[in-house]
């Protein structure tokens, strides 16, 4: 991935995003003990905005890539 690409999937969408404040350490535990609900409200956000590549700021920062054509360009 070139340096303009990555420049540009890092700046784009909310700052406030769920995809930018994601935890893959500690993600939100939901009332059944499980990190589902969380992971769908993560994923159903990615649809709706129509971005499922974005640069995480959590743990020193790193790449979630939801949609499955996106994971295998990757």
């Amino acid at each position: 991935m070139t340096h303009a690409v990555s420049d540009k999937l890092a700046n784009s969408g909310p700052t406030g995003s769920l995809m930018s404040s994601f935890d893959r350490v500690f993600p939100q535990i939901g009332a059944d003990g499980t990190p589902y609900d969380y992971y769908a409200t993560v994923r159903n956000e990615a649809i709706e905005n129509g971005r499922y590549v974005g640069w995480c700021k959590s743990r020193d920062g790193f790449w979630l890539v939801l949609g499955y054509q996106e994971k295998t360009r990757a």
